[in-house]
């Protein structure tokens, strides 16, 4: 194994169905939430990694304590930090299970979860289960509604299960979010396409996920927010305009792996416009004009590289006009025309919102006036003989109500 890593209590075991991959840092405090959710699984045939990269609390504690109570849990420990794509794959070195997915130390898996994406991959015999997630806040019981991660939407109406990524066209790669946390992969699929995870300090999701997407033969999606996302731990480092180099690398290296498996001409415009999905949420994050430019000008000048010569010749159709526009403006290398574009989606935004809020200041007023005449309308019959008289009846004892209905000749 390396003396840059070491696993306790080494011994034969059963081969599970399904190994779970936890990378730990400095998660002490988090880890023992995340353990209990999957020694909780009604589903019992999985194995839990959990890989200490060289923590400074008592991460490490934690993870012998686990292991100490149940032989599902496996520590494994490197001797000096790597990130957490490293741990990672020092996960998937070890792992014995037939599928594997990821938990991160402060998230959970609902009970259910395992459970139902090991039926769902049996009965499909899938390459990768797809499923959502839900944003959790300390405190709160209920999470928020809603697809987060898994848009079955963006499928094809009547599309066959199980499916290849190309049936959703260009949003192919859009269906479903980078992280590899909200999916369930073969082992068979990772160990033949070789895929580890990448040192990037970001994004290092997103090479895994979508390489192991675009070759996958049968892909199956549960619409279940299965994974609990801890609202209260998250970073948001990807967003960082600083980061918009390192995430131009990383699209070109998902460029050149999807062309050297000859898969780009088929998912040209998914990638491009998965591509231009992350530089728009990084031009949507500049704190100012000057970082606006910065993020604009590194854009500009990927698309430009002599590596995607090709890619751009022809017209490309979009997941999202917002991304059609930032392109155009990134192939000529124009600010001024980016900015012009946006400041125009902004005025023609705020039209839209000033349109809607006068057209639900009418509904409330003919609302309010529907309701003014009701209430008229009401105090006029409380007004009327007739309203008198049908009160009269209801408060009548019941034998007075009975002669009045049988008529003056019955009445004696």
């Amino acid at each position: 194994m390396g003396s840059s890593m070491t696993e306790a209590g080494l011994g034969h075991r059963h081969d599970p169905a399904i190994s779970i991959i936890v990378p730990v840092y400095n998660k002490g405090e988090n880890l023992s939430r995340c353990l209990d959710s999957l020694l909780a699984q009604t589903f019992d045939d999985f194995e839990v990694l959990c890989v200490d990269d060289c923590s400074q609390d008592d991460s490490a504690a934690v993870m012998e304590r686990y292991a100490a109570a149940s032989a599902k849990v496996r520590p494994l420990r490197h001797d000096q930090n790597k990130g957490v794509g490293k741990a990672r794959n020092t996960g998937l070195d070890n792992a014995r299970g037939q599928y594997v997915t990821f938990v991160d130390a402060d998230d959970a898996l609902r009970r259910d979860a395992l459970a139902k994406m090991h039926e769902r991959a049996m009965s499909t015999d899938a390459d990768v289960v797809v499923y959502d997630l839900a944003f959790c806040r300390p405190g709160e019981d209920e999470p928020p509604a809603g697809p987060a991660s898994l848009f079955m939407s963006y499928l094809p109406a009547g599309h066959a299960d199980p499916f290849t990524c190309d049936v959703v066209g260009n949003k192919a790669f859009l269906f479903t979010g980078a992280s590899a946390c909200t999916k369930l992969f073969a082992r068979s699929l990772v160990e033949g396409l070789g895929l580890r995870f990448t040192d990037h300090p970001i994004a290092e999701d997103l090479l895994f996920t979508y390489t192991a997407l675009s070759c996958a033969e049968r892909v199956t999606a549960i619409e279940e927010p299965f994974y609990q996302y801890d609202l209260g731990t998250g970073s948001g480092n990807e967003v960082n305009p600083g980061n918009i180099s390192i995430l131009a690398d990383v699209f070109s290296e998902l460029r050149d792996r999807l062309r050297a498996k000859e898969l780009l001409p088929r998912y040209r415009d998914a990638f491009v416009s998965l591509a231009f999905g992350h530089f728009d949420n990084m031009l949507s994050a500049a704190p100012d004009v000057a970082a606006l430019k910065q993020v604009f000008e590194t854009i500009s000048s990927w698309v430009r590289s002599g590596e995607n010569e090709g890619l751009f010749a022809e017209p490309i159709e979009f997941a999202n006009d917002a991304y059609a526009v930032a392109c155009h403006a990134a192939r000529k290398d124009d600010f001024a025309e980016y900015l012009s574009a946006r400041f125009d989606a902004a005025q023609a935004a705020l039209r839209s919102e000033r349109n809607l809020s006068e057209e639900l200041r009418r509904q409330l007023a003919a609302a309010e006036e529907h309701a003014s005449a009701a209430r008229a309308e009401a105090e006029a019959l409380r007004a009327s003989h007739s309203y008198k008289l049908g009160n009269l009846l209801v408060k009548a004892p019941a034998k007075v109500k009975r002669a009045i209905s049988k008529g003056p000749s019955n009445a004696s």
